[in-house]
């Protein structure tokens, strides 16, 4: 299965004392294949195993900020990394052309520089034709 996926941007505060904290914001975007085995274990429920290759670009915001004095200066960093990804999941057939698909999956980035691994979960809908 070939797949593009884009996140969105989350924030973390950290402080570092009672007014002064700094701010990380990243999110990335991703594109990729995935080869995915079915085990079935009845006739509509089947589980998943999945192995694929991907390619991350990632753009982080740092940010010092004073609570009195406002933002203090940061940088942005823009990379990208090439990702391993292992997955398990299950699959629930409801008719023959539609199935509600959960996974789980462990992505290991080879540029473990900034961003080492990520950890995804997914739930959807599928229509097969």
């Amino acid at each position: 299965e070939a797949f593009y996926q884009a996140s969105s941007e989350s924030e973390k505060k950290t402080y570092l004392d009672e007014d002064f904290y700094e701010k990380d914001k990243l999110s990335y975007s991703a594109f990729g294949i995935d080869a995915i085995t079915y085990m079935p274990i009845s006739q509509e429920f089947e589980l998943l195993a999945s192995l694929g290759l991907a390619q991350y670009d990632f753009e982080t915001k740092y940010e010092d900020v004073d609570e009195v004095f406002g933002n203090l200066g940061g940088e942005s960093k823009d990379f990208d990394s090439l990702g391993i990804r292992f997955g398990i999941g299950a699959q629930y057939n409801i008719t023959n052309n539609l199935a509600l698909r959960g996974m789980a999956r462990y992505i290991k980035m080879n540029d473990d520089e900034y961003v080492k691994s990520l950890t995804e979960f997914s739930l959807g809908l599928r229509y097969m034709f």
